[in-house]
């Protein structure tokens, strides 16, 4: 969408490909015939904006599986090719890619990609405007654009221009100009409304995150949103950590099941839902204190371990890095059960609204004194150890 919005406002004609669309024609002399066809396109038609979809296909030089030859030849010859293109006047190249760690690192360097962009969902507004373009002038009234947009939250511009097509088919389908009811059912299909219980626990959840962020004295988010499938906090992670800002990012990091324990009863799973979760993190962290930084009781020592072999960490450095985990998630119940009406506040703002940028938490924050309560009396807590057999 990106690339096609930015040929449209250029002007200029969009030539597209992919690792895929390329492969598809036969053996290797194939594929580089394809892909030599569509940078002489761009090149012939310019100016106009080249793209290359799913970059991260086109694979590293550096891995050795048994079609590494094959690998190398391909991303040898892309290099080539940006080569052209960038000697090329006129010509604009975009790249995308999910797993930009994939891509070859000369592929990245300045001079082939200048600028690199990490583009997340789109906001509130975003999805109105996508939906407002796709839906032209038979769109229903603003308040229905918003309703939708708030629903879609957490989706990508792919899906809010799928949910428009849908509703202007639904709106054939009944002979009728389209309207509010159409647009909900199109929305409904691709983002089921959410339980009311599942809301409030998710807005609870991230409510926490926000408040300990702020607690902690770390950045607050850009955005915060709620959508169909969780909520997100965009968070920045600073480029260096202390041992003291390991233990407060960690602290922030369990926030949101902190903030399930003061203001629900008990936490869910969701602090711990995959990989990527929030306990997930958190372990990735102190593992990385204790193992790579040089922070941890285990002094002077760079041995990185990768996720899927936590599990078999020493028991010692088990119990190490639970321990600290239970010492950040005492931090964040303190400093919850301190503020628990500002808590509360941002859980029912986000509840309501399903996404607060960073002015909207400064202004419910407007009132919030970070200076941590008196400490409490000292407690021991024994992290339990499960023996792997």
């Amino acid at each position: 969408m990106l690339a096609g919005a930015l040929a449209g406002t250029m002007g200029v004609p969009l030539i597209a490909t992919s690792y895929t669309a390329c492969q598809a024609a036969g053996h290797l002399g194939d594929y580089l015939a394809a892909m030599h066809g569509a940078v002489d396109a761009a090149i012939a038609r310019a100016p106009s904006v080249f793209f290359l979809d799913e970059f991260d296909s086109f694979g590293r030089r550096s891995t050795g599986d048994h079609g590494g030859h094959y690998t190398r030849q391909v991303v040898n010859d892309m290099l080539q090719q940006l080569t052209r293109l960038h000697d090329a006047p006129g010509v604009v190249v975009l790249a995308a890619t999910n797993a930009p760690e994939l891509v070859d690192p000369a592929l990245r360097r300045a001079g082939r990609f200048d600028l690199t962009l990490e583009i997340g969902p789109p906001d509130l507004a975003g999805l109105r405007a996508i939906l407002a373009a796709h839906l032209g002038a038979a769109a229903p009234d603003a308040k229905a654009l918003i309703e939708a947009a708030r629903a879609l939250l957490g989706q990508t511009g792919a899906t809010a221009a799928a949910v428009a097509r849908e509703a202007l088919g639904l709106a054939r389908d009944d002979t009728a100009p389209i309207g509010p009811a159409h647009l909900a059912a199109a929305t409904a299909r691709h983002a089921p409304a959410l339980p009311p219980g599942d809301l409030w626990r998710m807005a609870v959840h991230e409510a926490g995150h926000i408040l300990l962020a702020a607690a902690r004295v770390l950045p607050m988010p850009k955005r915060v949103t709620i959508g169909a499938t969780g909520g997100a906090a965009e968070l920045p992670m600073p480029r260096f950590l202390t041992a003291e800002a390991t233990l407060d990012w960690t602290a922030m990091l369990l926030g949101g099941r902190a903030a399930e324990h003061v203001l629900l009863g008990a936490a869910s799973s969701a602090a711990g839902a995959g990989e990527g979760s929030d306990l997930d993190r958190a372990t990735d962290l102190l593992v990385r204190m204790e193992l790579e930084w040089g922070l941890g009781d285990c002094g002077l020592l760079h041995a990185p371990v990768p996720p899927d072999r936590r599990a078999w960490l020493p028991d010692a450095l088990r119990h190490k890095v639970s321990v600290l985990l239970h010492e950040a998630e005492d931090i964040a119940l303190d400093a919850l059960i301190a503020h628990k009406t500002h808590l509360a506040r941002i859980a029912k703002a986000l509840a309501t609204e399903r996404s607060l940028d960073r002015a909207d938490l400064e202004e419910l924050l407007q009132d919030f004194d970070p200076t941590p309560p008196p400490e409490p009396e000292p407690t021991t807590r024994k992290a339990t150890i499960v023996p792997l057999r």
